[in-house]
This record gives structure tokens, C-alpha cells and sequence, in this order.
């Protein structure tokens, strides 16, 4: 059974690297103060996505920043209507051109290759950003016709992505996310890891025994909430309806 975790994998550590840490500490910023973002860094964030890997090498991403307002406002439209994008003072725009994709690998290069090489180059960018002080979030929902139509290219070019970057004063919890031994198998697809590999079930009772007790006891916590509203309720409609006999005695 897959288990979630609040924090899980993104819990810091003493021993995690400054790479780990920023990697963990990362978060999909989509609120930004109203601060011009400095060029050095808009440029340092690129410049990261530059060294992303590629199929082949053949780097076929290319980058638009946008800075100004309007068009920041076209890009929030094209994206279907994501007006919260307009805070964000800056938009990177991911493109991939598709010839080199084309010529060396067909047509998977171009529906697959291109895509992997800049998703892979976003998250370099917001990895950057976010070692920059500043927040960022990677958005795929867009009409292709209509963001395409904004920077007029051409048919062998395609939008992959936009990046937003900001300064924020957001702080977001850690997001929930699986536990790693719930969804890492080792050595086969399904397996449940731990610390020694095998299953946890099967090769580690005292894991398997520490997380029954553990859901038993978030069980119970929600089960203790749930009653405690459910009083909490009982008691202010018992007021209510005995406010209302008294006035209608009166």
C-alpha cells in the first residue's frame, strides 16, 4: 500500500549537500512582490538551464525572458487564462527547435526527446532561481497556437514550457509526498523497499509494525477531530434553536 508522508523525501538533514538542500527546499512559487528581478540573475538562471543534458547533445532549447507587462499579460491568457502569472515580473519561455530533433531521431526525437531535454532545463532554471532567493514555477497548461502566435514562430519551433521568476515573501509547507519505500522498488517494479531492500512487509516487521501504528494513531487523531467538530456543532445549533423557543415565548 502506497503511504503518504507530510515533508517525506523533502525533510532536510544535516548531512544533505547544498545541491540536496536546495533541491528539497524548492517550492511552486504563483505569488511575487511587485521587485524588478535583476538581470544577473534572470541570466544566471538561463545560463543553468543551458548546461541541462540533452539528447544528443543537440540542445535544442531555446529561451525568451519577458520582462514587460503586456505581454507578460498575453503569455497569462495563452496559458489558459492563469491571471496569477501576470504578478510574476519576469516569464522564461521554453521552445525547442525541432529540425536536429527530426533529422537524427524521428519522430520519437521530436515527441519525446524535445520534451524530456526542456523539462529538464526548467528545472535547472527554477533549481538556480531558487539558490538566487528567488521563487519560480514551471507552467505546461498553455494553447500551443496561441503562446506560438505571441513570439511568431515558426512551425518547426514548438513552446514547451513557461518558467515564472519573482521575489516572494510566500513561505509553502513541505508538500505531501510518498514515502521512498513505498514507491522505490528494488530490483523489480513493486517492491516495497527498505533499509536492508526486499519487501517491508515480508523482510522488516518492526517497519512494517512502526507504520500500522502510525496510521492507527493519524486514524484515531482524525477520528478525535471529526468528534470534536460534530460536539462543536451540536452545541451552537442547541443554542440556536434554544434562543429561538425563547423568543417565540416571548
Amino acid at each position: 500500500m502506497e503511504e503518504f508522508d507530510p515533508g517525506g523525501p523533502t525533510k532536510l538533514k544535516p548531512e544533505d549537500t547544498p545541491v540536496v538542500r536546495a533541491i528539497k527546499a524548492r517550492r511552486s512559487i504563483r505569488t511575487y512582490m511587485d521587485v524588478p528581478v535583476e538581470w544577473d540573475k534572470i541570466i544566471t538562471a538561463v545560463e543553468a538551464a543551458m548546461v541541462a543534458p540533452s539528447a544528443g547533445n543537440l540542445q535544442v532549447w531555446r529561451y525568451v525572458v519577458v520582462r514587460k507587462q503586456e505581454k507578460r499579460k498575453q503569455i497569462a491568457e495563452a496559458c489558459l487564462q492563469q491571471y496569477w502569472m501576470e504578478q510574476a515580473p519576469v516569464h522564461v519561455v521554453i521552445v525547442a527547435k525541432l529540425e536536429k530533433e527530426e533529422q537524427f531521431y524521428g519522430k520519437r526525437g521530436v515527441d519525446l526527446y524535445s520534451v524530456q531535454d526542456c523539462a529538464m532545463a526548467a528545472m535547472n532554471v527554477m533549481l538556480a532561481a531558487h539558490d538566487l532567493g528567488l521563487g519560480s514555477c514551471f507552467v505546461s497548461a498553455f494553447d500551443e497556437n496561441a503562446l506560438s502566435r505571441i513570439f511568431g514562430l515558426p512551425e518547426t519551433v514548438k513552446p514547451q514550457g513557461v518558467v515564472t521568476l519573482g521575489y516572494t515573501d510566500q513561505k509553502p509547507s513541505p508538500p505531501i509526498r510518498f514515502r521512498s519505500e513505498s514507491i522505490v522498488g528494488i530490483e523489480n517494479y513493486g517492491t516495497a523497499m527498505n533499509e536492508g531492500g526486499g519487501r517491508v512487509a515480508d523482510g522488516n516487521a518492526a517497519v512494517s509494525n512502526y507504520r500500522y501504528v502510525e496510521r492507527f494513531q493519524k486514524y484515531a487523531q482524525d477520528g478525535f477531530s471529526d468528534v470534536s467538530k460534530k460536539i462543536k456543532q451540536k452545541k451552537v445549533l442547541h443554542k440556536f434553536f434554544r434562543k429561538k423557543e425563547e423568543q417565540g415565548k416571548q
